[in-house]
């Protein structure tokens, strides 16, 4: 193996532990924004009460509970 050749793995190793933890941090990024859309669909931005979307998505899974 030439002189430095292990180096080269090493920056090449480091890269990917990097890109992995970006994707890890960009997943955890996307959890969040989709738990906040999740949020915002569902209850009043003012109140923070369920709202109609939310009530109708409730009764819909109430529904189809039922059914089964």
């Amino acid at each position: 193996m030439p002189l430095g050749a292990d180096r080269g793995l090493g920056v090449t190793l480091n890269r990917a532990r990097g890109n992995l933890l970006e994707r890890e941090n960009l997943r955890k990024q996307l959890e969040e924004k989709q738990r906040l859309l999740e949020q915002l669909a569902h209850c009043d931005t003012l109140t923070g009460l369920p709202n109609r979307a939310l009530l109708l998505d409730a009764s819909e899974q109430a529904g189809s509970d039922a059914v089964l």
